[in-house]
C-alpha cells in the first residue's frame, strides 16, 4: 500500500453522491482517477456496496485517508479466505485488507474509510481473472477496464464447465455441493493448488492439503471422474471421487462455511493421509446406494 498521495481535490469524496460533483483537479491523475472511478462505478455501472465479509474475487476495494478529500487508492479482491486478500500496484502487489489498514493505524493520516464495490455482471465472451499482475491491476482499475470486463460468477463457472470434462454423478447432490466438488476436480486437473485452496472452508491446512491433492490426483483428474454423493446435501455432503484414468479413489467433504458459501474441507497436510484410499468406500460408485452415509456403507 503506497503512502497516501498529496493531492488537491476540488471537493470531498467520501460523502458525494454517485456521479455528482465537478471533475477532480489533481496533480496526480492516477490518484485522482480513483475518486472519479468510484463515481463512475456507482453512477453509471450500477456497482453495489458489499460488506467486506462477503467480498469475492473481482470486487473493488477503495481507500480514503483521513487527510484526503476523496478516495485515492483502489485494490482488487483476489480471494476471501482469512479476510480479504488483495492485489494492487505499489510497494507490494499483494496484501490483505487487515494488513493495509493496520499499516496506517495510529498515524495522523490513517485510513478512515474503506468501501467494497461489486461491478455489475455484463454479458461478455471473456472472463476477467482476479489474479492480475500489479501493473495489470493498476491499468485495469484506473483505466476503467474492470467495469467492462467484470463478469459474473456464473460466467466464470460456465467457462470452467466448457473447458473441462463434467463429472459423472451418482447419488443426490445439491446445487451447492455439486458445483463445489466439480470446481475442486477442475482445479486438480489444472494443477491449480492455489485455486483449490481457495475452496477450503475454515481450514488452516488448506494450502498444504491442496498441494498434496494436486500431487496425488492432478494427473488422474484430467481423465473421467465419477462423483458418488452420499446423504442429502443441504449443508454438508460426503463425496467419493473415482478416477477412471488411474483407478484411484478419494473421499472429500463439501459443506457450507461460516460465510454461508459452499466449500471443501481441506485438512490433510500429511501427504500419506491426503492420498489414502477411504477404507469404507465401495470399489465402484453406486454399489451400496448413495443415500447411505459412509459409516453405514462400511457395515
Amino acid at each position: 500500500m503506497p503512502a497516501a498521495s498529496r493531492h488537491l481535490l476540488s471537493e470531498p469524496g467520501g460523502g458525494a453522491a454517485a456521479g455528482d460533483g465537478p471533475p477532480l483537479k489533481n496533480k496526480s491523475y492516477t490518484w485522482a482517477g480513483a475518486e472519479n472511478f468510484r463515481r463512475h462505478m456507482l453512477g453509471y455501472r450500477s456497482a453495489q456496496h458489499i460488506s467486506a465479509a462477503y467480498g469475492k474475487p473481482g470486487d473493488l476495494v477503495l481507500f480514503k485517508w483521513k487527510k484526503e478529500r476523496g478516495y485515492n487508492h483502489v485494490a482488487i479482491v483476489e480471494r476471501n479466505r482469512h479476510g480479504l486478500q488483495l492485489i494492487q500496484h505499489g510497494s507490494s502487489n499483494r496484501t490483505s485488507l487487515a494488513a493495509a489498514t493496520t499499516r496506517y493505524r495510529g498515524k495522523a493520516n490513517y485510513i478512515e474509510r474503506v468501501i467494497v464495490l461489486r461491478p455489475k455482471a455484463r454479458e461478455l465472451t471473456m472472463v476477467c481473472k482476479a489474479r492480475l499482475s500489479g501493473i495489470a491491476v493498476a491499468a485495469a482499475v484506473l483505466g476503467g477496464l474492470m467495469a467492462g470486463c467484470a463478469s459474473g460468477e456464473s460466467d466464470g463457472y460456465q467457462t470452467d464447465y466448457t473447458s473441462h470434462q463434467p463429472l459423472h454423478v451418482v447419488g443426490y447432490p445439491s446445487t451447492g455441493s455439486l458445483e463445489t466438488v466439480q470446481k475442486a476436480v477442475w482445479r486438480l486437473a489444472d494443477g491449480d493448488a492455489e485455486g483449490l485452496a481457495e475452496l477450503g472452508v475454515d481450514d488452516k491446512d488448506a494450502d498444504a492439503t491442496a498441494r498434496n491433492w494436486v500431487t496425488s490426483f492432478g494427473a488422474a483428474a484430467k481423465g473421467e471422474v465419477t462423483a458418488d454423493f452420499y446423504d442429502e446435501g443441504s449443508v454438508r455432503q460426503v463425496v467419493v471421487l473415482y478416477f477412471a484414468k488411474t483407478g484411484q479413489v478419494k473421499e472429500v467433504e463439501a459443506r457450507i462455511g461460516e460465510d454461508d458459501a459452499w466449500g471443501i474441507t481441506l485438512a490433510e497436510p500429511n501427504p500419506a493421509e491426503a492420498s489414502a484410499r477411504p477404507s469404507w468406500a465401495p470399489a465402484k460408485p453406486g454399489t451400496t446406494g448413495s443415500r447411505s452415509s459412509g459409516a453405514q456403507s462400511a457395515r
